[in-house]
């Protein structure tokens, strides 16, 4: 996903890029980038080259300027790259701006990689590039909104010669691995909290979201196949929601509340079959049963994308991604043409097989096909005949353009990384996938479901009600927001990385990539 908004931007847009709410690294006050693009865009690119200080801002330090002068660049070559909507028919007027864009891009990237080499030119500690790359400047003055280089990282207009560079990806490796870089505090009570807190590395805090899941995974698997029975004569309604169906709405529900995507659907069909069917449960014969065996295959197919919380970040990702990116984008790049292009029959079939079984579908509505006799066995056997070669050509073409899509890539068997193994294109998007990966789960206190109901009744709320009234935020609402996650996700981050370490101390173990 990137993190464009969804609005698309014009010419008045100052900023195109993420608006997070990462707060500043330190409580020293960095400039906005707003003024800095604008200024750019009204007065060309030879503003910065003719000042010298045009970058520079007495309160940051050297990383933190480079990381400013990068995200500029970026900010201005994410906004070339963005389609310019065609007004008038004036196709000289209109293949004039896009050539200049594309010019315009070139000369941004080649500045974004200069600026990056530039300041790697001499040695550099891991708490420099972590400065550089991590470093959160507003967007306007006094707003909370901001902008750091990890988040453009995963947007996927990024200049692929940064999301490529080999430092850059090692950078993003150590930060995945062993948590980002900390002060020492000055007390014993509160170096020993940095201590604990710094055990719930991002690897481990998604550990702790794969295996959360996981556990809701064998609840409704157990609930499929050790299904409550039937009653079969009561005088009142039965009550069948225990705790195994209690716990299953809850973390449903809470994975709705996540940022929306395409794989919450597994999670609305079995939302959906559990608040419908109440008070009682979902039966076997029940249209909800049928909901929540077909969302439980949905579930287990969706363990192995190329997404969060998966398997495949749990052993080196550079091993896994690619292959996932590889199988999961060519597969629906390929399928979703297939299907569209044999939509339109593949309905008619349906309906005309749909019709023609009626009186032999034990859920089929008798009253929607009433007014129709029982279809000859002929008609029957000629409807599924064509609704089977219609499925047969969609598997045969999806396998001819996966084949030819595979045919299409690199040929050279000695890659320059093992990110692009499978070709350029799959590298880069693997690396984005993981830098997204990295950036959501290196925030301070991150609460995988269910937790994050917890911080949503207990933070996120009261913050906002606060916000809305005018007042002031309160210090105490961040030391319960630390205390209610060293309660809840830190204490199992805790006992995961005590495994962790101890499987990676055995011989002959290659379990999470030690």
């Amino acid at each position: 996903m990137t993190v464009l908004d969804d609005e698309q931007p014009t010419e008045a847009t100052p900023l195109i890029l993420g608006r997070s709410s990462h707060p500043l690294a330190s409580g020293r006050s960095l400039p906005p980038l707003a003024p800095a693009v604008n200024r750019i865009r009204h007065h060309g690119l030879q503003t910065a080259d003719e000042d010298p200080a045009f970058f520079f801002s007495s309160s940051a330090s050297l990383a933190e300027q480079v990381s400013f002068k990068m995200i500029v660049f970026l900010q201005l070559y994410l906004l070339t790259r963005t389609p310019a909507a065609s007004e008038g028919k004036d196709v000289w007027e209109q293949w004039s701006k896009e050539r200049a864009s594309s010019l315009d891009a070139e000369d941004l990237e080649r500045r974004v990689v200069h600026v990056w080499e530039e300041f790697l030119e001499v040695s550099r500690s891991t708490q420099e590039i972590e400065d550089c790359l991590w470093s959160s400047f507003p967007l306007e003055e006094g707003k909370s909104a901001t902008v750091r280089v990890i988040d453009i990282l995963k947007d996927p207009d990024v200049p692929p010669a940064l999301i490529s560079h080999r430092l850059v990806i090692l950078s993003l490796l150590r930060t995945w691995t062993h948590g980002k870089a900390v002060i020492p505090a000055g007390s014993l009570s509160r170096r020993l909290v940095q201590k604990f807190d710094s055990v719930a590395t991002p690897r481990v805090v998604h550990a702790v979201d794969v295996f959360l899941q996981l556990g809701y995974l064998a609840l409704l698997s157990n609930y499929i196949l050790n299904p409550p029975e039937r009653p079969i004569i009561t005088n009142r309604i039965p009550n069948f929601i225990g705790a195994r169906e209690s716990l299953l709405m809850i973390y449903t529900t809470a994975s709705l509340l996540r940022p929306p995507s395409f794989l919450i659907g597994p999670y609305v069909l079995v939302a959906c079959a559990f608040y419908l069917s109440l008070p009682s449960a979902p039966f076997p014969g029940d249209t909800s049963y049928s909901i929540l065996l077909g969302a439980l295959l949905l579930h287990v197919l969706a363990l192995h994308l190329p997404r969060t919380p998966s398997p495949n970040f749990l052993v080196s990702p550079e091993v896994t991604l690619p292959l996932s990116t590889l199988l999961w984008y060519e597969f629906s790049r390929t399928l979703y043409p297939v299907v569209l292009f044999y939509l339109p029959a593949t309905l008619l079939a349906s309906f005309f097989l749909s019709v023609a079984l009626a009186d032999s579908i034990p859920h089929m509505t008798t009253a929607t096909f009433a007014f129709m006799s029982p279809a000859p066995m002929e008609i029957r056997q000629a409807f599924f005949a064509l609704w089977s070669a219609l499925l047969l050509l969609i598997l045969a073409s999806t396998v001819l353009l996966v084949l030819f899509s595979a045919s299409l890539l690199s040929a050279s068997s000695r890659p320059a990384s093992p990110w692009d193994r499978y070709s350029v294109a799959v590298g880069l998007r693997s690396r984005r996938i993981f830098a997204k990966a990295v950036a959501a789960y290196t925030n301070p206190y991150y609460f995988p479901p269910p937790f994050n109901l917890l911080h949503i009744l207990f933070v996120h709320a009261p913050r906002l009600l606060v916000r809305l009234s005018g007042q002031k935020e309160s210090v105490f609402l961040g030391h319960i927001e630390g205390v209610l996650w060293r309660l809840t996700t830190g204490i199992l981050a805790f006992v995961v990385a005590g495994c962790w370490l101890w499987t990676a101390s055995l011989p002959l173990t290659p379990f999470l990539g030690q």
